[in-house]
């Protein structure tokens, strides 16, 4: 008895792996098929990438995808850096993307501390609902625990893609004490993008490509006095075009355009981290 149900486990997981695996090579298939026929208007250092290092990267970004699964229990424990001499003044909390958890910012956040601040970190949920539900129940407690525990005066969102539309929509819709006045973006789809058709959840359906969600968003931000800065890529895996994550309103000086890293790997990239301290030094 006890064979057959370890059967069953392995057979379980070897399936899960497969989907995993036939749904990452999708992407990159689909991301190729952009490239090749030019219907993203990719600039060409994106449509020079040498298939050795287009396999290279599919490779990478898998590893990336399935850190949810090998890093899972980082994703139970307070992620919380607090400087030794941290500056109350201003706080950073980290969000992170659709279907995705806190351990997505393991290595990110320990590069934001020559800043200073605080760095906090959240799970979303409920992970399938509305971005206006996930907001108010992941987003309101989480900036409340911060002022409790730093009483500062700013608090500066990084949201990775879903996680920026969220950061966006909270400080446009629900910051009633205006205390977000930076919002760093990080393969944001802005626009929506293609591969949230493939997708569940009403969160997928409001990043349909000019789903009313995130054309009343970016409508909002262009009246909005805040500062936005965005990360995008040319080679972004996940948000079909890969424009989605620029915003026309936002400054040349407040985006940083990448030809050649995927999704996830924008969370591991030194040259991101950089930029994005330099930003909120600045």
């Amino acid at each position: 008895m006890l064979d057959f149900v370890l059967s069953l486990v392995v057979i379980a997981f070897c399936g899960f792996a497969i989907f995993l695996l036939v749904n990452h090579l999708f992407t990159f298939i689909f991301l190729f098929v952009e490239i090749k026929l030019n219907k993203s208007n990719a600039p060409n250092p994106a449509s020079e990438i040498s298939m050795y290092a287009f396999a290279k990267k599919c490779i990478q970004e898998f590893f990336y995808m399935i850190g949810k699964f090998y890093l899972f229990p980082y994703s139970l424990i307070d992620l919380t850096l607090k400087p030794s001499t941290s500056n109350n003044q201003c706080a950073i909390l980290l969000i992170h993307g659709y279907l995705r958890n806190q351990s997505d910012w393991l290595w990110f956040r320990k590069q934001l501390l020559p800043l200073g601040y605080p760095i906090y970190t959240l799970n979303l949920k409920p992970s399938l609902a509305a971005i206006q539900v996930i907001t108010f129940n992941s987003i309101n407690e989480k900036i409340a625990q911060i002022q409790q525990q730093t009483n500062c005066k700013e608090i500066i969102l990084i949201g990775h893609s879903m996680g920026g539309l969220i950061a966006s929509y909270y400080s446009e819709y629900s910051d009633a004490s205006n205390l977000i006045q930076r919002i760093v973006n990080i393969a944001t789809p802005f626009s929506g993008t293609k591969l949230s058709v493939l997708a569940a959840g009403d969160n997928a359906k409001q990043m349909l490509p000019d789903a009313m969600f995130t054309t009343e968003l970016r409508e909002k931000i262009a009246k909005s006095d805040k500062k936005y800065f965005q990360v995008a890529t040319q080679l972004d895996n996940i948000v079909f075009p890969w424009q989605s994550e620029l915003l026309d309103t936002t400054p040349a000086d407040r985006q940083y355009v990448l030809p050649t890293t995927t999704h996830l790997a924008l969370l591991h990239s030194p040259d991101v981290t950089k930029q994005i301290c330099a930003w909120l030094q600045d």
